[in-house]
């Protein structure tokens, strides 16, 4: 009977943690477009898989080799391919004009293979004072999110270890004047923080792996990007 019982115990728990991975809750990408962590979840308004029809963007049919860098097999997070900056001078940047600035999520799964310090992962800028930017902390080992809004500026220092050269999931969250940053899938922000200045304009450059004045060009992989508006 305890062979039994311990075997029944064995089964449901093997169904119990196929249920969790399917759910999304441990760093699963999201290759349909709807958000792991929350928030977001409406209408998507950029969404980068590099897979298919010469790995291009599938909502406006860009094609993103055209910025350098390259579409490679070598090293992805999901499916066939990713992005490598390496060889670009201009990072992956894309003119967003359907963008909500108060209530959105953007998400995207990247590597650093050899961690440099004060590179910019991913920045969102419409003018001096407005922008929103994630980058390498200088003689750290976790990412900083920096988001300007009206001339306001807000600072979060995520916890997790992020320079190890593996993927990571980042998730970034900005819904009902709070933003919040998830690394890997966690259920639970990693950091998050309110917002006290107000978002001015609607059409913004969106950039991976480059800051907005192109000074800066970060050397990594990129997969499976998107940005959602709100339900």
């Amino acid at each position: 009977m305890k062979t039994k019982t311990f075997v029944l115990a064995f089964i449901i728990g093997l169904f119990a943690v196929a249920v969790w991975a399917d759910a999304g809750f441990i760093g699963e990408p999201s290759t349909s477009g709807v958000p792991v962590s929350g928030g977001g979840g409406g209408a998507t308004v950029l969404y980068v898989p590099f897979e298919g029809n010469s790995a291009k963007n599938l909502v406006d049919n860009s094609n993103p080799t055209a910025q350098g860098g390259s579409i490679t097999s070598d090293d992805k997070y999901v499916g066939t391919y990713s992005y490598d900056t390496e060889g670009s001078t201009t990072g992956l940047v894309y003119s967003i004009s359907n963008f909500d600035p108060t209530d959105y999520e953007i998400r995207f799964a990247w590597k650093m293979p050899t961690y440099a310090n004060g590179d910019y992962v991913f920045y969102i800028y419409v003018d001096a004072n407005n922008y929103i930017y994630i980058g390498t902390i200088v003689n750290g080992t976790n990412l900083q999110l920096v988001h300007r809004a009206g001339g306001i500026t807000e600072t979060l220092d995520t916890t997790t270890t992020i320079n190890d050269g593996a993927w990571h999931t980042i998730d970034m969250i900005v819904e009902s004047g709070t933003v919040s940053v998830y690394i890997d899938g966690s259920g639970t922000p990693d950091e998050s923080e309110a917002i006290v200045g107000t978002w001015a304009g609607s059409v913004a450059s969106c950039m991976w792996g480059v800051e907005y004045d192109n000074t800066s060009v970060c050397d990594c992989f990129l997969d499976d990007l998107y940005i959602s508006a709100a339900p």
